[in-house]
């Protein structure tokens, strides 16, 4: 195990086998990932001043983090630039994923953001220039199959699918710069100064769009302190917790879950007006199952012969999160 001080963490688990901690805390990180879609349709503010408060709640939680576990928190100025403009696009992502939960449906934003896999697979051959793989072409026949079935069926939810698909290609985008970035800097103070530059974009959203900041409305407080402590700065530091123990393919596979828990989620939250069309879990399927089977077939592709199985890898040789 890694020392420090953030191991206390993965204790909210108990005395349990020390393999299924990581995987325990995981699943619950992937379940509040999926649960943040639920706050976003819960909360009454537009979605850029909801971005806005998220992301100031949660900053302060993730700076302490940075300080109590000691991270270098020393960045180039030419680092800095270009994580600040990774933070704008974080900005752009989360706005209109809570837009398109606005929009549409909480059901229908989360199955938009599981095309975001076939979107890096389209921005990493030109990123990294490297071409191609075949499955990769794969993965973006079947992902634009399953969205042509999903709007074939939903065409009533259009507008809220486009945005949502906007969310994803750019969650993509910043998420294929990021892996330039994770060679050279600490993960942890790459994600703090994108969050930094995702603030000072919203404030800057926020003053052009209102002349001030809103104030939220009692019932949107413990929404909003919900949204920003537990969706966004615990997940965060749970999920770099996890991804130092387990391996990227069990990462990677897990993390696919999110949209299946969110959609559960909103149906129990909200009830039929969560209940979609045959035709749009159909074409969710396909898209997640594509996502999964690219996952299989990257992991025997790029897995050293030898190699050993999830979980039995040094915790030091992969520094993922």
């Amino acid at each position: 195990m890694t020392g420090g001080r953030p191991q206390t963490i993965a204790g909210v688990f108990g005395r349990v086998p020390e393999h299924l901690r990581y995987y325990g805390l995981l699943h619950l990180v992937v379940l509040i990932w999926g649960f943040t879609g639920i706050i976003g349709r819960l909360v009454s503010l537009e979605s850029v001043s909801l971005v806005f408060y998220r992301v100031t709640i949660a900053v302060p939680f993730i700076g302490a983090y940075l300080w109590w576990g000691g991270a270098p928190v020393r960045v180039d100025r030419g680092g800095l630039l270009r994580l600040a403009g990774i933070g704008v696009l974080v900005a752009i992502h989360w706005t209109l994923f809570f837009q398109a939960i606005k929009m549409s449906t909480v059901s229908v934003a989360l199955v938009c953001q599981s095309v975001a896999p076939f979107f890096t697979a389209l921005l990493e051959p030109i990123v990294f220039r490297r071409p191609m793989r075949t499955h990769e072409l794969s993965l973006g026949v079947a992902a634009a199959i399953g969205v042509a079935v999903i709007f074939g069926f939903e065409l009533v939810h259009a507008a809220g699918i486009a945005v949502g698909l906007a969310a994803a290609f750019v969650g993509a985008l910043f998420t294929v710069i990021n892996g330039r970035l994770i060679a050279r800097y600490d993960s942890r103070v790459i994600s703090f100064y994108e969050l930094l530059s995702t603030w000072a974009t919203m404030l800057c959203a926020v003053l052009l769009l209102h002349g001030s900041i809103p104030v939220p409305q009692a019932t949107d407080l413990g929404y909003l302190a919900v949204l920003g402590t537990v969706c966004t700065a615990f997940a965060f530091i749970g999920g770099i917790y996890v991804m130092r123990h387990l391996s990227p393919f069990t990462v990677i596979l897990t993390t696919n879950l999110e949209p299946v828990y969110g959609i559960v989620l909103a149906l129990i939250v909200f009830g039929e007006s969560e209940l979609m069309s045959a035709g749009f879990y159909a074409g969710a399927a396909l898209i997640l199952a594509s996502i999964w089977v690219n996952a299989i077939i990257l992991r025997r592709v790029t897995m050293p012969e030898g190699a050993k199985p999830d979980g039995e890898h040094s915790t030091h040789d992969e520094d993922a999160g």
